[in-house]
Order: C-alpha cells, then structure tokens, then sequence
C-alpha cells in the first residue's frame, strides 16, 4: 500500500461507504438509538480546497464489499450480528474522525516521538492535529528465533494446508478503528484503486480522497462592501444566506418516490434452502444478503416450525413472516380482483395464519415433558408476543382462541396458558366483551384447583390466579359485572382478597350490590319469584322434619332475619295460624326460644308484643300460644311477675267476663298459666287480677279435685281410692277437654306424674325433663301396660306431650315386654313432637338398652322388635342397631331344628279335626309342625283363616285380633304368595254389598302386618280402571267413600284408652298420608268425583261428612302446605271431567279448610278490617269479585290455601271467564289485575305466589296490560303537564305500582318476545336523552331563579326516576331484543346509543348509582351480542363518528373499540396544518428489504416527512 504524508496533511474525508446523499431513517422504536439521528436542517456543509469528491463502492456477485474500508468490517469481531445501517450515514468531518477514532500504540515513547515531528506554523497546532499513524509495519510484533525457526522447518518439511474458502484480506489487530471495532483508512491492494497507481503526484503529494479545487479566480467582497454600508445591508445580506437556504433545501429533498418492495421469493433446492435457514439463524449473515433469496415453500406453521427447530433468532423469524406475509398479501392485489375482494382475500389469509400461529402454539403446549420443552415453550411465546405486539395477527380470532384454550386446558396446563394470557392482558381486559370472558374464566380455573384432590400441588396456581385477579380487580373491576355466574363466583373472588385491604373489599361489596341488583331484576322464571326474608323463613320452617336439630335451625331463622324479637314473632304466629296444625311446632319454637333466652337474650318483650297485638290477627288459635307459655313457665323462663305487671299497666283487666273462652289471648293467657313452678307473691298477684276479673279460683281448685277423682274412679288399682262418696261427681267420659284451661290441665299432668313415679320398686328421685343420664335410674316400673294405654291417653288428650314424655322415661324401666312395645309404638306415633322436646334420641336408647337386658333371660317379642326397627328408621346414625334387630326378628321367625323333619303339607288333615274352640292353639300347632309351605298349602290355609276372619267381624275384638296374628304367621312362609293371596281376597272384599266397615274388617290386618294402606289403595285403582258402566260406578263410589275413612288419620279420640291394634293402626294411617301423598290425593279426588254421579244419597251424605270433618280437613292442610301443586293437580284433574257437583264439593272442602264459618246457607271468610273482623261472603259474589278478593286476604302463612281456592274458582269459570277475557271491565284478565293493583297499593308482597297459579297466558295479558299503563303513565319533558308537581308525583306512584307488577310477571315474557315493546323502550329513552341534552330557560330575576332551579332539580329527579324505570323493563326484555337484533327494523342500535347518550350525560353525573346502573345495563345488554354483530359494529360506527363519546373510556371499554386503529395511521403535520392520513401496513414494516440501498426504499416514504438529502 502507498504510504501517507506524515506532516501538513490532512485528510477533510475518511474512506466511507456512502453516495452523495443520505435519506433519514424513520424508526418506530420506543427508545431510539443515541446515536441515531435525523438531520433535516437545510445547511450546506461549505468544501474547503484540497477536498476530493469520495470514491464509489464496488461489490462483487454476493454483494460485499471489494474495495471499502469500514463497508467491508461491519462486524465487531466477537460473532454478533454486524450492525447495518438502515440508510448511509452522513460524511464525517476530520473532527468526526478525530472523536471516534482509536490509535493503539505499544508505547508511549513512540506516540510522543510522532507527535514531535510535526512543525510548529499556523496550520500544525497540536489542538487541530490529531497523533498520526504509525507507518505499516511498524507496530508488528518481532517473532521470536524460535518461532521463525518453526516456521521455516513446517513449510519445508510437510504440505501447505488448502484453504476451505478464499482468501479475504483482514485489517490488522493493530490499525486504528472508530467506534464499534470499525477499521478506519484500510484498503487492501487490489491493483485497481486509485491508490495503487504510483503516479509522479502521488508519489511527491500523497492521495487524497478528493481532487484538489483551484481557488477563485475573483472575490465579492468589492461589490458587497459597498452593499454593507447602507442600513439595510445586513438585511440584504440575511435575503441572500436565506435564498441560498432555499435552494440548498430544494435541491437537497428526497423527491422520488418509495421504492420499497417487499424481497422477492424465489424457487431454491432443498439444500439450498436449508442453507439459507442456517445462514438466517446466523446472526453474522446480514438480512440485506438474504433479503435477495427468501426461498418459496416456506409459511404458515412450516415457517414457525423451521424457525423453532434452527432456532432461528425471535427478530429475525418475524422478518422472515413479514417477508412472507407481505408478498402473500401483494399476490392478492396482483391476480386482478377489486379492492373488495382483494381486501377479502387478505383478511382471509391473515385469519388462516393466526390458525396457524394459534396450531404452533397449541402444538408446543402439547409436547409438554418432551426434550427441551422448556426451550421451546420461551420461544414459542417469544414469537407468538412479537406477532401479535407488531400487529402480525387477527387478534379478535386469537383473543377468542386464547380464552378458549384457557377455559378448556386442564390444571396441569394453566400455568403455560397464563403465559399465553398474559401476551394480550392489555387488550383483553380493556374491553367488556373479553374482561368477562377472562374474570370467568380465572374464577373457574380457582375454583376447581381451590377443590381438587391434588390441593397441595395447585398452591401456586391458586396464589397466581389469586394475583390475577386481584389486578384485574384493580384495573377493571367491571369485567365482574357477571349476574349470571355471580352466584357461583362470589365465594371465589372473596377468598381471594385481603380483609386489610379496605379499598378491594369496598370495591368488591360494590360489585355484591351491582350484581344483585341485576340478578333481581333480570329474574325471569316462576320459581324465582322474589321474596321477603320472611317468607323465605315461613317456608323453610314448613320444609323441616323430624329429627330436629335446634342448633341447625336457630343458626337458619337468624341466618335470613338477624332481629331475635322478629324470628320469635313469627314463630308464634306461625304455630297459631289455623293453617298450621303440628303439635311439633310448639314444641320446636319452646325449644328455641328456651335456647334464646340462655343466650341473655329478652324473649319475654316479643312474646308480650306478640300478645299486645294477637287480636288483629285473624283465626288465631290461642290455646296453642297459652301452651308456648305454659311450657316456658315450667322451665322457668317466662318472667309471670313480668306479665302481670304489663297488664296493670296496660289496664287490661277493667271488664268483669274479660277471661272468658273468647276472651284476647293477652288477658285469657293469666286464667291458663300453671301453678306449681310459680313462686308464691306470683301465685297471690295472679289470683288477684282473677279475682279483679270476677273469675273464681275456688272453682277452679274444685274442678281439679273432680278431675282427678274421675280419673282415680277410671283405675283404682294404680290410683287412691276416692275418699269421698258423691252420687254428683264427674266421669271422666263427660269431661269435655276443650272446657279445661291449661291450669287445670297441668296440675291433672303432674298428680299423674307424680302417681307413675310412685308406682316404681326402688329407685331415687327421678328428675324432669332430665334425658342426659340415661344410666342414673335403676329402678324397675310395675305399671302394666292396660294402666299405660289410660295414661297415656289421658295424657294424649291433654296434648301435653313434656309430661308424656317423661312418663315413658320412667315406664321404660319394665321388663314386660308389652309395655315396652307400647312404649315404642308411641314414640313412633308421636316421632316429631318427641323429637321436638328432644327426648325422642333418649329414649330409643333407653329402650334398646332394656330390650337387650329383657332378652338376656327370655325370648325376644315379635311385636317389640318390629316397633324398635319402626322407630330406629327415623334415626340415620342408629342404622347397625337396627340391622342388629333385624337379625333378632329373623331368628325369633325360625322355625326349631327339632320340628323340621316334614313340610307343613303333611300335617294339615290331622291338624283342622279340631274343636272350634281350639282352633287358634291348633293352627298355631300346625305351623309351628314345619319350616315349608308350598302353595297350594298356603292357599288352602289361607282361605280357611280368612273364612274365620270373614265370620269374626260380628265377634269381639279380641277374636279377630288373634286371628289377624295368625295371619301374621302365615305370611312368614311364603310373602310374595301371601300377599298375591292378600290381593285377591281383599278385591273380592272391596266389591262385597255384604261387607261391614272397612274399619272393622282391615283394621286387625293392619295392625297386625299382613295388609298395608299401599295394598288397598292400589286395589282401589285398579277398580277405578275397570269401572266402565254406570251401576258398577255406583257401586264404587260406596267403595272409594269406605277408602278414603279408611286411610284418613283418626282425629284424637276421647278420654278412652285405645288397645294395642288400634294405636298400631292409627300409627300406620299417619305413615301412609306422609310417605304416601299422591295416593292420599287421589283416593281424595276420585271419591269426590265417583260420588257425584252415584244416585245413593247416603253415600254422597257420607262423603260430605267426612270431608267436613276435622281429620279430613287436617290433614288436607297438610297437604296443601307441604304437597301444594300436588294436592291442585289431583283434585282438579280427577274433578275436571265430573259433573258441576264434583266441583261444588271441592269448593266447599277448600272454603272448610280456608277456615270459613257457613250460616243461612252462605260461607263466610273473615279478614281484618278498620275497626274489627269483616265477613266476606264467598258464595254470594260475583267469580270475578271473588278473585279480587282472594288476592288481597292472602298472607304467608294462607298462601297455599288461597291459590287452591284462586284455581278452583278460574277452573269453575271455565271458558265463560276466558271468554269475556277481552273486555276490560268484565273479563277475567281485568278482573286478576284489579285485585292485584288493590294488593301493590296495600303494599301485599304474596300477590305473586298467589298469582303463580294462573296459566301464562292470563298473567301474560295483566303483564302487558301493566306495562301499557306504565308506558301511557309517563310524562313527556316536551308534554304541558311536565311542570305539574302533583301530576309527576303520580305518575312516579303508578309506574312504581306497575313496574312491581311487571317484574313479577316477568316469566311470561317469552323468549321470541315482540318487536314493539323494543321500539317503545327505544323511543322513550330516546326523549328522555334529547331532553337532558337541551339546557334549561333562563331566569329573568333572584326569585325567578330559585324557583327554576327547584322546578329543575325536581324534573331532573323525575327523569332520573323514569330512566330507572326504563332500565328495569329493558333488563326485562333482553332475550327479546337479542333475537330481533337481525332485524332490519331493529330498535336494538337506537336504544343502546341512546344509553350512550344517557351515559355522557352532564345532568346525570352527580347521581352515580343512575350512571352505574345505566354501565351495567349497556354491559348485560351488550354480553348478548358477539364481536361482528352488525348491532355492535353499528353503534361503534355511530360513537366513533362524535368526539365524546370516541374518548369516553367507558364506551371504549363497552363496546371494544379502542386506540388500536390509530396506533396504523398516520398523520404528517406541518406547521400546524395535518395532512392526509397514511394507513400503515404493519406486514410490510420490514427492515433491509433488498440488497441495494434505495435513495426512498422505506416502508413509510420519506417524502412524507419532508427528508433531505445531506450532501
């Protein structure tokens, strides 16, 4: 190489690799590079003399650089990526280069020996000069001897090595570089650069970059002198620098056009394009060498696959998809088609690549556990976040599929897809239609790791969703407005926050309020009829059954109404309500109140209260609250001084017949409360209010003492025998119950108590109400079991079953084994009662126990294991005692071994010869003679029992009752048989004219086992089947009667004690009208419709008997409350084709259960008017009246009762009332929606529940009749009487009134809907909205003013109001305005930019809970649309057209629209005027697009940034 001049030289221009002009390089980046800059200024960088003009590089085949300097040594020497220049850099000046260039010198001595050499003289000063380079060679090491030497030795002794690639001449270690390792000044020899040719002026001069310039030949300054001495010299001086700043700028802009052209594709071999992906992966091969060969064949999910599997660099892989996208998109637009299809065309292509991207992805996730698979997976979404951050993407399709992929990974996976969430969190959760797509979805991913088996190892899933959506809470907390799922998901957005963070538990009680309202109000179906904590108590009340468990159900009254006084006062009236009739719900509600009270809370006040206002209350039964007291006063936890006292004060006791049997229960309750557990000033004080009350207290005494003698006369051998002899004493059958307070009723309980306990051996003191110690008594009870049935049943009549209960205590220590059965079976009678006292666990126990120590000596009794497995089947835990009975009952039913030895067959002909009078010891005998039976034998034994069975009924009882345990005994043999038998036999019964009373003939069967209430009953039906003909119709109805007293319960009897088989009977009845409803139904509604067509008069006078009669209401009543569609369904359809006398006999039954008194041939229903009870006279009014009526009496504790009465009075219309259904005065739809108008004004919240009844086509028509009125209601801002107060006051009251009506008919709305009630919601809120955006008249004056101002606030309350309202409806009616979306009619768009309209409203920002409710009304509105509903894409047209609401964040976030489409447009602004809009194509932002530097080959054109060129 020529050497450089060492001195006076310099060099304005460094070898580059740049033309003549330079174009500026536009970047998107965040954080531009320092070093990148963009000169746009105008100035000309002047040339001095000496300047030669710059070389021009040379490339050969592969486009690299031949002869350049820092061109060719791009790279940094370190295998990166060598750093290529979008566009080429300026000129540098010698400063330039004396900034960035590097010398390296060994040593110091020899930089300071250079630097001396240079002459002094203007032009050499040391702060202008840089240190010169040493001369070549000069800095090269000295090899050593040894080395050269070894050198020497391997050239001449063994083969060159041949190059594997050409030589390429490389800088030396030691040449001077600029910044980043770039070599400065270093042209290798090629023969052919200037440089090389040793000319005489090169030779003496030095090259020089640039040709010298001759100076001028002339100056100006002679003829601009004379310019600057004039006053506006320097103002000529400025035009001529600012023209030739003109033209430097005009001549200087890029002026051509983009040339930008995405790199071709071309066709290469397999090799070769394995080779070309091996050189992309390398991060040395610059992208300009490979932009000119991307090979084809390379898309879609092979381009991500090759990138992931040569691990191509992330920036480079997504050049490549660029490349490849841009070109596939061009071919679109180069096949000739129009912009439509063209555009079609791309957006499908786009679509089918983010499958592509989304199938890469999925893929990857699959492979999890494979080799590298956490390699891959960083890769993967590496790719996949730089595709969809560069706009690479349809992300409405990617967004959907992540969320779906999300939703359906398992837990294993989560992790990985949170990853993947996390890529577009931005975008998901700035939009409603995805926010709550991802709050559901994180909530449900919580749930199921919060459950799950392998809980431990899902920790930190929990702890991340938990995180998530915490944040998501954070930055939008609206994407868990979700009314639908809310329910579900509460639990699990609670257990993610922390109760010390106030602001997210505000936040989050904020979206409790939010979601329930929307909950409440979008209610659509029957069952979810909005009601009262107080009902839902009623009912959950209704819904208990024995076993109780007090603590459970004290935890659920206060769970619904946390106000003890409340609780306890329903629980009163819901015990003396005549439609409640459980002798349990006294003493469950004593029980509670008893536990309240320990608790320190005052029950006495509620109770007091309860008594101050019980004589409003209508059919109050009082002696079942004068009971609740009673027992508290046992237990001492009535306060009696207390109650005295309230009445002194109240003046309560002024009248003399105050205390009468009719008397208010407040007054009546002193003459009932009981003696012996009060104090003695109680005692005194209560004798002398009596005694104020003219009520006798010698009376009293005398008729205890009679009582009681009554009772000593009935069974002397347990009782004193009577010490006086009076002809005139009372017997105990005349005693009338109901005529005995509970005064004389508990001192009756206790003597007898008293007695029962003396009448045990040995034994201490046993103690009340004690049923803990179980083995504190070891006493034994002599009492035999014809003495325990009168106890028991005097007891029984008194309905004080705490006594009774203790009774059985202390007779369960007998070891006869038929008061123990007695025992059992009385509990079992009385199951719930005993369960409610909390005695019923207790004393199973205790009998068990003397069970097991009865038969430890003897052998067990049949009839006492059946009633222990009886009554242990209603405790779940005691199921391995009962399985250990049952295993007693089969041994005690085997025959002995000794006995086996024939069949029963063989026997049979000795064993009848008998007498008469030894039958029953014979039969016995006889079955007990064999361990078989065939079925012949059996039938033949059966029929001859069944013929002394046939011939009993006229005998005594206790014939027939022998009889039915030989029966009993028969059926161990062969059940199945015995019962086909059993059928046969009782069919031919039913259908007998010779027959006695089904009481008479079936009650020992019964009681005995071998027939059920199941069997008879189904023999009715099949009767019921085959009765075709009108005699044998008649002949049934005698039949169905007999059935129906058959199963009804019997009402409690009289003070006559009842023998085992009856009280087993009576217990069976009770089971079968509980376990057996349906059949109790039917058999109710086929004797009343068979009947009415039977021509005997007694039997029809029969049945009206027994439907009046207290056991057959009792027992409808329960059915009605627990079984209320099952009880409407079997009485009307077993009536529905009878005749009208059917009909007329279930309306007197369901008036008789209603509670209504029947004088002059009328029935009467009292309910409480102004001043006292009022009659309504229910056969004498008008149907129509009638069901006004109804709605209005019914409460919720008559509610099922009147919805019986309500249909049967619709079904005894019948046609004629749906037929005048279109008159607004008399049809039967006017008539309904009277009475519930009447009951929304009295403020009656059970008008729904009653109305639950109507068909859906009568409440459909009062729904749509309420919402004509609703609409019609309302006062128009525009209308005359907008600025009336009292007008709009009213009109408030009524749209109040028929919103209420509206929301609970709601469920009629059908899912089709109309059309019409969305154009009026359209229309409505769209005058409300035009009114809110026009402002208020000015005032002329102060007063004028004021005045406005209220008259404003008071309209702006008033629309507020109605927009409330409208909301409401449209909540409503969303299914409907979903389906019509499609329409081209459609008032969906209109009503949703009206709520946007309401939404933006000025007037309507300080009333926040309007403007949320609107939010959350837009937001459920907007969760029935998809993305591309033309619905949405309309409204989002409409927004975007107007500056505010485009702005608004929440309308953006609602309808998904965002800032996304300006982040692809453009907009050049030049001295404050914007010019057009450029749409970026975010495929073609490709970066060294081609080989070549283009002057405008940038993917934007850089002539819309006014760049110029720098010279």
């Amino acid at each position: 190489m020529t050497s450089h001049p060492t001195v006076g030289l310099s060099r304005p221009h460094l070898r580059a690799p740049s033309r003549t002009t330079s174009q500026t390089h536009v970047s998107f980046s965040s954080t531009p590079s320092k070093h990148a800059l963009i000169d746009l200024t105008d100035t000309v960088r002047p040339t001095s003399d000496g300047e030669a003009p710059s070389k021009r590089r040379k490339t050969d085949k592969d486009g690299r650089a031949v002869h350049g300097g820092l061109a060719a040594f791009e790279g940094d020497g370190s295998g990166n990526s060598p750093r290529q220049p979008s566009r080429p850099g300026r000129h540098l000046q010698f400063a330039d280069q004396q900034a960035q260039t590097h010398f390296q010198t060994p040593t110091a001595s020899l930089s300071s020996n250079i630097t001396s050499a240079v002459p002094d003289g203007p032009k050499a000063k040391t702060h202008s000069l840089p240190p010169l380079p040493m001369r070549p060679g000069g800095l090269a090491p000295a090899r050593s001897y040894r080395q050269r030497r070894m050198t020497g030795s391997a050239g001449a002794s063994g083969r060159e090595a041949v190059p594997v690639k050409p030589y390429v001449a490389e800088p030396p270690p030691f040449a001077p570089h600029f910044e980043r390792n770039k070599v400065a000044d270093f042209f290798p020899w090629a023969g052919n650069h200037p440089e090389d040719v040793l000319s005489e002026h090169v030779t003496k001069q030095g090259f020089f970059d640039k040709t010298q310039i001759s100076h001028e030949s002339n100056t100006a300054r002679p003829s601009l002198y004379s310019i600057f001495k004039h006053k506006s010299g320097l103002q000529t001086l400025s035009t001529l620098f600012v023209s030739a700043l003109e033209q430097r700028q005009a001549h200087g802009r890029v002026s051509a056009g983009s040339t930008f052209k995405p790199p071709p594709r071309v066709t290469l071999t397999d090799t070769k394009r394995e080779a070309w992906l091996k050189d992309l992966a390398n991060s040395a091969v610059p992208l300009r060498r490979l932009s000119r060969t991307i090979p084809h064949g390379i898309r879609g999910k092979i381009l991500l696959d090759q990138c992931l599997s040569k691990n191509i660099p992330t920036g480079r892989a997504v050049w490549l998809a660029k490349c490849v996208g841009a070109n596939e998109i061009r071919a679109f637009k180069r096949k000739g088609t129009s912009g439509a299809f063209a555009m079609g065309g791309e957006t499908k292509w786009i679509k089918d690549w983010t499958a592509c991207v989304e199938q890469f992805l999925d893929g990857v996730v699959g492979a999890c556990g494979a080799a590298e698979w956490k390699k891959k997976m960083n890769y993967a979404i590496r790719v996949s976040a730089h595709l969809y951050s560069e706009h690479l993407l349809d992300r409405e399709h990617y967004l959907d599929w992540v969320l779906a992929s999300f939703g359906g990974s398992s837990l294993d996976t989560v992790p990985v897809w949170l990853l993947v969430l996390q890529i577009g969190w931005k975008d998901l959760i700035g939009s409603r239609k995805y926010g709550r797509h991802v709050a559901e979805t994180l909530l449900e991913k919580l749930e199921l790791a919060s459950v799950s088996e392998k809980k431990g190892l899902y920790v930190p899933i929990v702890r991340r969703l938990s995180e998530l959506i915490r944040d998501l809470m954070n930055s939008s907390a609206a994407c868990f407005i979700m009314p639908t799922s809310w329910a579900r998901f509460e639990g699990a957005v609670k257990s993610c926050l922390n109760p010390q963070n106030r602001t997210l538990i505000s936040r989050f009680d904020h979206l409790v309020q939010r979601n329930k309202h929307l909950m409440e109000v979008g209610r659509r179906h029957k069952g979810d009829l909005g009601q009262s904590p107080r009902e839902q108590l009623i009912r959950n009340l209704d819904s208990l059954r024995a076993p109780f468990d007090v603590r459970k159900v004290s935890e659920m009254c206060l769970g619904l109404v946390e106000n003890h006084d409340t609780v306890i006062d329903t629980l009163l009236q819901w015990i003396s309500t005549p439609y409640r009739a459980d002798q349990a719900h006294i003493y469950l509600t004593v029980r509670l109140v008893r536990k309240w009270n320990k608790l320190g809370h005052d029950t006495d006040k509620p109770i007091l209260g309860f008594l101050a206002r019980s004589r409003g209350i209508t059919g109050l039964r009082k002696y079942k609250i004068y009971q609740v007291v009673v027992e508290l006063v046992r237990s001492m936890q009535f306060s009696v001084g207390r109650y005295c006292q309230w009445l002194l004060a109240k003046g309560a006791m002024s009248g003399r017949d105050s205390l009468h049997k009719d008397a208010p229960c407040d007054l009546r309750l002193l003459a009932e409360l009981p003696l012996y557990s009060l104090p003695e000033y109680s005692v005194n004080l209560r004798a002398m209010l009596l005694s104020g009350a003219s009520f006798s207290i010698d009376e009293e005494r005398h008729l205890i003492e009679d009582v009681e003698d009554a009772i000593r006369s009935q069974c002397v051998d347990v009782f004193d025998p009577i010490i006086r002899n009076d002809l005139n004493r009372l017997r105990l059958d005349e005693i009338k119950i109901s005529d005995l307070s509970w005064t004389v009723k508990t001192e009756i309980s206790r003597w007898l108590r008293q007695v029962i306990a003396s009448s045990v051996q040995t034994g201490d003191t046993i103690t009340m109400n004690d049923w803990k110690d179980i083995d504190g008594e070891k006493e034994t009870s002599v009492l035999s079991v014809e003495q325990l049935w009168f106890v028991r049943c005097i007891l029984e009549g008194f309905e004080d079953f705490s006594i009774l209960a203790d009774v059985l205590k202390i007779t369960s220590t007998s070891t006869n084994q038929e008061v123990l059965t007695s025992i059992a079976d009385t509990i079992n009678y009385h199951f719930d009662v005993f369960s409610a006292i909390g005695a019923a666990s207790d004393l199973f126990g205790r009998l068990i126990e003397q069970n097991r120590s009865v038969t430890a000596n003897r052998h067990p009794s049949k009839p006492l294991l059946v009633s222990l497995i009886d009554l242990g089947a209603h405790f779940p835990t005691e199921s391995q005692t009962v399985q250990q009975l049952c295993g007693q009952l089969a041994l005690c039913e085997q025959k002995s071994a000794a006995a086996a030895c024939s069949p029963v067959s063989d026997h049979i002909a000795e064993a009848l010869q008998s007498a008469e009078s030894n039958f029953s010891d014979e039969f016995e005998q006889l079955l007990t003679s064999g361990t078989s039976m065939d079925k012949q034998t059996m039938a033949r034994l059966f029929a001859t029992i069944m013929k002394r069975v046939e011939y009993a009924w006229n005998q005594s009882d206790d014939e027939i009752n022998n009889l039915a345990v030989l029966c009993s005994r028969l059926r161990v043999f062969d059940t199945k048989h015995f019962d086909n038998l059993m059928l046969v036999w009782l069919e031919s019964l039913l259908v007998s004219r010779t027959r006695p009373e089904l009481h008479r003939a079936l009650l020992p069967l019964i009681s005995a086992g071998c027939l059920s209430f199941r069997a008879v009953v189904t023999c009715s039906k099949k009767l019921v089947d085959g009765a075709k003909q009108d005699n044998t119709r008649s002949s049934l109805a005698r039949v169905m009667v007999d059935v129906l007293d058959l199963i009804v319960p019997l009402g409690p009897s009289k003070l006559s004690p009842m023998n085992q088989a009856i009280y087993r009977f009576r217990l069976e009845q009770r089971r079968f009208s509980i376990a057996r409803p349906f059949d109790t139904v039917f058999i109710i509604g086929q004797a009343i419709g068979i009947s009415s067509t039977s021509a005997h008069d007694d039997v029809r006078r029969k049945l009206k008997s027994l439907l009046a009669s207290s056991r057959v209401l009792s027992l409808l009543r329960y059915l009605v409350v627990h079984h209320t569609v099952m009880v409407q369904d079997g009485l009307f359809l077993a009536t529905k084709q009878s005749s009208p006398a059917a009909a007329s006999t279930v309306d007197d039954m369901i008036n008789d259960a209603l509670g209504a008194t029947h004088a002059n041939g009328r029935s009467y229903l009292w309910f409480s008017g102004e001043a006292a009870l009022m009659p309504i006279d229910l056969l004498g009014l008008d149907p129509r009246i009638q069901v006004t009526r109804l709605i209005q009496l019914a409460d919720e504790f008559s509610l099922p009762f009147y919805q019986l009465k309500l249909r049967q009075v619709l079904q005894a219309q019948g046609s004629k009332a749906l037929g005048n259904a279109d008159d607004s005065q008399t049809g039967v739809v006017t008539a309904l929606f009277e009475g519930v108008k009447t009951a929304v004004a009295d403020d009656n919240k059970t008008w729904p529940m009653v109305l639950s009844v109507v068909e859906n086509t009568i409440a459909c028509q009062i729904r749509e009749h309420a919402e004509e009125l609703l609409f019609s209601s309302m006062i128009t801002p525009n209308s005359s009487r907008f600025s009336h107060d009292d007008t709009l006051g009213l009109s408030k009251l009524n749209g109040q009134r028929y919103l209420s009506i509206i929301q609970a008919l709601a469920y009629t709305i059908p899912e089709s809907g109309s059309l019409q009630i969305g154009q009026i919601l359209s229309e409505k809120m769209s005058v409300l909205a035009q009114s809110l955006q026009s402002p208020p008249p000015q005032p002329d004056t102060d007063h004028a003013e004021h005045l406005n101002d209220n008259e404003h606030n008071q309209q702006l309350n008033y629309i507020s109001f109605w927009v409330n309202t409208l909301l409401r409806i449209t909540l409503l009616h969303l299914p409907t305005l979903h389906n019509h979306s499609n329409n081209k009619t459609t008032p969906t768009p209109h009503l949703l930019l009206s709520l946007s309209t309401l939404l933006l409203s000025p007037s309507l920002a300080p009333n926040a809970q309007l403007l949320t409710s609107i939010f959350d009304t837009l937001s459920t509105l907007l969760d029935t649309f998809t993305t591309s509903d033309p619905t949405r894409t309309t409204c989002i047209r409409v927004l975007k057209a107007n500056p505010a609401s485009r702005e608004d964040p929440r309308l953006r976030f609602l309808f998904g629209y965002d800032e996304a489409e300006a982040e692809s447009q453009l907009r050049v602004e030049t001295r404050g005027k914007v010019g057009p809009v450029y749409n970026l194509k975010w495929w073609e932002v490709i970066q060294d697009p081609a080989p070549v530097v283009g002057e405008n080959d940038t993917f934007v054109s850089l002539g819309l940034f006014g760049a110029r060129k720098v010279l």
